[in-house]
């Protein structure tokens, strides 16, 4: 069949369609968002009901017209503290890495970087675990700390993830020395990153621990670093079993909600949407959108 005879059929079709007083409607409005919520503590809510969400765009009610809850493999980026400060509690902090690499799933991307006087790419992206166990095990300890710099050249790589869920690691006593980034500087791009930032904090050998209040102070460096990223800051003390925080960490980003719903305009319009989840005063929970699915 030639163009012009197809075009024939087509234009018939059309009319048919008009005559029959039946208006075509073709929906180019269905925005998708995945929703991740998490309890107070940081363990993913995944009892939830599309009955339990509310969506609101522009300050405008809207209704779930789709509802899932979905699970996708997640690039994990993991930061490890190298500096010699972290000499008496290495292996602890060794070990939770290896926890941490035993809860990831085999499509899970992981990829290794370490920090002291200077920071290095160890492992590039890979699904190879034995690969991050052997380049722990020969990074030796150095002096210095360049943890800020560390953390923003992080988030740098894990931009070229191809997958959508990403999070960063970080493994660490918090005592930063010599970098060239402030830890205000850090806190406004990792919250403009989008990536949550998970933090096992220590407490190492250094100037800055040795005294409850430099401990405080770096406490409350990881628990800011940690909220305004959507992430979580532990203290696994020493020694200790990490098996239950890797999993908790997974779990955060394995599962999500996937949310649909008619916007007001085209879905590449920018729009403020929000969600909430009805009933939330019974139990405390965060809520957080990620990336939009386009």
């Amino acid at each position: 069949m030639n163009a012009s005879g197809l075009l024939a059929i087509v234009l018939l079709a059309l009319s048919a369609f008009s005559l029959s007083g039946q208006d075509l409607v073709v929906d180019v409005n269905l925005r998708m968002l995945d929703v991740l919520v998490q309890d107070e503590s940081g363990h993913p809510v995944l009892d939830l009901t599309s009955d339990d969400f509310e969506v609101i765009e522009n300050g405008k009610p809207k209704s779930v017209k789709h509802f899932s809850l979905e699970t996708e493999p997640v690039a994990v980026g993991l930061l490890v503290d190298r500096s010699s400060s972290i000499s008496p509690i290495k292996r602890s902090l060794d070990s939770a890495v290896a926890d941490i690499l035993e809860k990831l799933e085999p499509n899970d991307q992981v990829f290794l970087m370490s920090f002291a006087g200077s920071h290095k790419l160890r492992v590039k992206w890979t699904t190879t675990h034995a690969a991050i166990l052997e380049a722990i095990s020969k990074a030796k300890l150095e002096f210095g700390t360049r943890m800020h710099d560390a953390i923003l050249d992080s988030l740098q790589y894990l931009s070229t993830s191809p997958l959508k869920r990403r999070l960063l690691i970080v493994f660490t006593d918090g005592a930063d020395h010599y970098s060239t980034h402030t830890f205000d500087q850090v806190l406004e791009i990792a919250a403009l990153s989008e990536t949550p930032i998970y933090i096992l904090g220590y407490v190492g050998d250094d100037s800055r621990t040795r005294s409850e209040e430099g401990r405080r102070n770096i406490r409350n460096q990881f628990e800011q670093l940690a909220r305004v990223t959507g992430g979580k800051a532990f203290r696994p003390g020493y020694p200790a079993n990490c098996s239950s925080i890797a999993k908790q960490i997974r779990q955060t980003m394995q599962y999500a909600y996937r949310l649909g719903f008619y916007s007001s305009g085209l879905v590449t319009d920018s729009s403020d949407v929000v969600v909430n989840v009805r009933g939330s005063g019974l139990r405390p929970l965060v809520i957080r959108i990620s990336r939009p699915i386009s």
